[in-house]
């Protein structure tokens, strides 16, 4: 079966994956959960959504603005969540079955996994102290 689409070079989907990124984090456990079950878990796409929710992630942590201590003291969880679950079973599943079976894609995923996770815990905890100390 022959296709009319011209042939893509093997770096450019990763081009289009960092433009896109941002446009569809809503749903970001489910693409990156789709990228690694259904696509093969091609390693520069799988580190771009990563990357692309964390970079997120950072940048509302850090524009959460000044009236933040009022709104904690007010009871309001100010906290946003990261876009990824980190903690996702399908994604460990598939991660620690592939390392099992001597894939370097399991071992790299559960790495991103472990290092994204530890990011939002300790953006986590960072804001919480900060927060204590301004309503304290």
């Amino acid at each position: 079966m022959s296709s009319n689409l011209p042939e893509v070079d093997e770096y450019e989907h990763v081009e289009v994956v960092d433009l896109l990124a941002p446009y569809t984090l809503g749903d970001a456990t489910k693409i990156l959960r789709a990228a690694v079950l259904d696509h093969g878990c091609d390693k520069d796409i799988v580190q771009t959504l990563v990357q692309t929710a964390l970079s997120q992630f950072d940048y509302k942590m850090d524009g959460l603005g000044d009236d933040r201590a009022e709104r904690m003291m007010d009871g309001e969880d100010m906290t946003p969540p990261c876009k990824i679950d980190f903690k996702g079973k399908q994604l460990r599943a598939w991660g620690n079955a592939a390392k099992k079976r001597g894939d370097p894609k399991g071992s790299m995923l559960l790495k991103l996994m472990n290092d994204g996770g530890r990011v939002v815990r300790t953006q986590h905890k960072e804001m919480t102290l900060m927060w204590e100390d301004l309503i304290s």
